[in-house]
Order: C-alpha cells, then structure tokens, then sequence
C-alpha cells in the first residue's frame, strides 16, 4: 500500500524533471490544465490522493510525515471551490508569464523533494537514512 505514495511521488518527480528538459512543451500543457474546466476533476483527484496518502501512512517508513502530507493535500483540494474563475485565470497567467528560466529553478526546487517523499514512503526507512547518511554525516552523531 505504501507504494501507491511512491508511485504519486515518482509521477511528481517526472513532472518535476519534464518541466526542467522541456519547459516551453510543459508550460503549455500544465496552462492547459489550469483551465477552470478541469477544476472539478483536480479537486476530486487532489481529494482521491489525500485520502489514499492517509490510507496508506501507516505501512511507510514515516508515518506522521506521510499523514500530515495527506491531510496538506486534502486541505488543498477543500480550498479550490473557493477559488473565483478569475482568480484561477489569473493563476494560469502568472505562470504562463513566468519566464523559463524561473520555472525551471521552480523545478529544481521541487524535484528533490518529491524525491524525498519516494524514498520516505517506503515501508523500509533504512534506505533513506543510508542515503541521509551519506550525504550529510553530521545527522548521526
């Protein structure tokens, strides 16, 4: 079970690295897709996500982390029927205004992290801490 948020993290993650390799393709469809209507299908899938975040917490390395992770995604899936046509446009806009340059820092942002939450959702946290140790040897006193 656990490796369902490895799979969502891993989807990410290759978002993450297409956005960096092909920014002007990616920019197109990620403006497509902020398209107000497909507003109702994020929200069911960000809602979908959540609660299978939660579901399957319990069978990963972290736990807690993964918890409060689906309830972050949850808590972002409430809050976009609140959100205006317009704001949403405007939102599409701003980053189909963004320069390539600046999505691509966006992406290297983001790609470690996502990184993080695969490794961090497996069942065996051994693997993270080996990798956490390795890179950084002052975590382990």
């Amino acid at each position: 079970m656990a490796y369902i948020i490895t799979s969502i993290a891993s989807v990410l993650f290759l978002i993450s690295i297409m956005l960096l390799l092909f920014t002007g393709t990616m920019k197109k469809l990620l403006f497509f897709f902020f398209a107000p209507r497909w507003i109702n299908a994020v929200i069911v899938i960000r809602m979908l996500m959540g609660f299978v975040i939660i579901g399957a917490a319990p069978f990963t390395g972290y736990p807690n982390m993964m918890l409060f992770l689906g309830i972050a995604v949850i808590f972002l899936g409430m809050t976009m029927p609140f959100m205006s046509e317009r704001s949403l446009d405007d939102m599409a806009l701003w980053w189909q205004l963004q320069s390539n340059w600046m999505l691509r820092l966006y992406a290297l942002i983001f790609a470690p992290i996502w990184l993080f939450f695969m490794f961090a959702s497996l069942p065996d946290h051994t693997l993270l801490e080996e990798i956490l140790t390795y890179i950084m040897p002052h975590l382990h006193y």
